[in-house]
């Protein structure tokens, strides 16, 4: 998510020297993260291997092994998705800093194909396509969201520079407009999701998974709120008082983003539970 949303802001904001210098100070710690999912990715298998078999010592046979990337579908999934974390490794750090688009597509690929192993690959047919495209693109929307926040930490500070207000205005005024599609698209899917994992709300509290979704559906609605608070009560009074809207909106998106960590930390634990 933080590859994708910070790469996808650096590539469609106006090009400027203060995106280039975004982009070169961004440079290093979005490799270190690509070079991080790419190895978590890698670890990933032998964990799968061995609670699939009941047994760790699966982890050290090699037919075993390969039975299971070859012959199953969440193997299967993982080959896909270890392939492109490490072709998105590569590209993070051979492309140079002004050419975040390529990172963009690979890292959203590789996002979105943890909609292959999700609930949606409980299902066969049309059903199984339906959800995990619902699931793909709850993915990016949330991606970007939560991923572009750092950028956006970056150009909030360069308001307070004169030469550099302007560049800083548009490119988050270029946030702000595809901000708005993203968190209804994290909505709009969620609810979608919801849907057809549960066939209705989350009502009984004493499943763990309803009670956890329930639990980020609230964080989720939190993060929109700071969200809708920044844009249309914290952003016009920049005009009367930038110092301090500036200092309000960057403690507030540092807040977003250490809720959206917690919605994610929520996700992976209903993520491996029934979805009843």
């Amino acid at each position: 998510m933080l590859l994708f949303g910070s790469s996808l802001l650096l590539a469609t904001v106006p090009r400027g020297d203060l995106s280039a210098e975004a982009g070169r100070r961004l440079h290093r710690p979005l490799a270190a993260t690509a070079l991080l999912g790419s190895l978590a990715t890698l670890g990933w298998l032998p964990l799968e291997v061995g609670m699939a078999a009941g047994n760790w010592g699966a982890v050290t046979d090699s037919g075993m092994v390969a039975a299971f990337v070859l012959r199953t579908g969440i193997g299967q999934a993982w080959a896909f998705r270890a392939a492109i974390a490490l072709v998105t490794a590569g590209l993070a750090l051979a492309v140079p800093p002004g050419r975040p688009a390529v990172l963009a597509a690979s890292s959203g690929l590789l996002l979105a194909t943890f909609a292959l192993s999700g609930h949606a690959a409980m299902h066969d047919g049309t059903l199984a396509w339906q959800q995990g495209s619902v699931d793909a693109l709850h993915l990016l929307c949330a991606g970007y969201w939560l991923g572009a926040l750092i950028p956006f930490c970056f150009f909030l500070r360069a308001l307070r520079d004169a030469r550099q207000r302007k560049e800083a205005a548009n490119a988050l005024r270029r946030f702000s407009y595809a901000g708005h599609v993203a968190v209804a698209g994290v909505l709009v899917t969620g609810c979608v999701n919801t849907a057809l994992v549960l066939d209705g709300w989350p009502v009984h509290w004493q499943s763990p998974y309803q009670a956890l979704l329930a639990g980020k559906i609230a964080v989720a609605a939190l993060m929109v709120s700071i969200a809708l608070v920044n844009r249309y009560v914290l952003v016009p009074r920049l005009r009367i008082d930038p110092d301090g809207a500036t200092n309000t909106i960057r403690r507030r998106t540092i807040a977003e983003v250490v809720l959206g960590m917690a919605a994610l930390g929520l996700v992976s634990v209903f993520g491996m539970l029934d979805p009843v």
